[in-house]
């Protein structure tokens, strides 16, 4: 089982020498920088609202959104005291806040983004973790995830369940393939695999309530 509790998630920081999923590494990057490409797509550069970002581990996403939203009002949580340390020394100029996804208290703002944490939950909690980041109703949420299914989510699910919460997907876009061919051809043809998911591994989602 993956960690869950904070317990657990610290104690896993402590054994992988503080970062289990390897940032650093080149793969990591350049799936971070598709997302925030990703979301530039839709967000302007002056966007002066609110950002909360779930799950923000060492902050390496929460410095591409403060980069690239110079004048947004950005909130990043995490479970993890250990990772939140880190993310306030890498990343000035955002609120940062400890909680777990199930109990936080989401800001009243336009954009949420959980970012590969919502498999993180147990697969009975998911649902609950879903609703916990529409009660406030942003306009908008952005999600990632690995959609392989088995201990991860699917394409289907997830949009079956943020449908079931009213909203609807504007567009979702690959970051990663589960065949290291496709990952190679997709620095070349990016937009023709990217659009797809047939293949994928990771993809990336943008939600938008359906009333607005």
């Amino acid at each position: 089982m993956p960690a869950r509790t904070r317990g657990e998630f610290e104690a896993w920081y402590a054994a992988s020498g503080g970062d289990p999923w390897d940032y650093q590494s080149r793969s990591v990057i350049a799936r971070l920088r598709r997302s925030i490409d990703f979301v530039r797509c839709f967000v302007p550069r002056d966007y002066t609202g609110v950002m909360w970002e779930v799950g923000c581990f060492q902050g390496q996403f929460t410095r591409l959104l403060r980069e690239s939203f110079p004048q947004a009002h950005i909130v990043a949580d995490d479970i993890s005291d250990a990772a939140l340390a880190i993310a306030r020394r890498n990343v000035p100029n955002v609120e940062f806040r400890q909680g777990d996804l199930l109990t936080i208290q989401p800001l009243k703002g336009d954009l949420v983004f959980a970012l590969e944490c919502i498999y993180y939950l147990r697969p009975e909690e998911r649902v609950a973790g879903l609703e916990n980041l529409t009660r406030l109703y942003p306009r908008h949420l952005v999600i990632s995830a690995n959609i392989t299914g088995g201990q991860y989510v699917t394409d289907t699910w997830l949009k079956d369940e943020m449908g079931k919460l009213g909203y609807v997907l504007q567009d979702r876009r690959t970051l990663n393939f589960r065949f290291r061919l496709l990952n190679l051809l997709s620095y070349f043809f990016p937009m023709v695999l990217t659009s797809s998911v047939v293949f994928a591994n990771q993809a990336i989602y943008f939600f938008t309530q359906k009333s607005t």
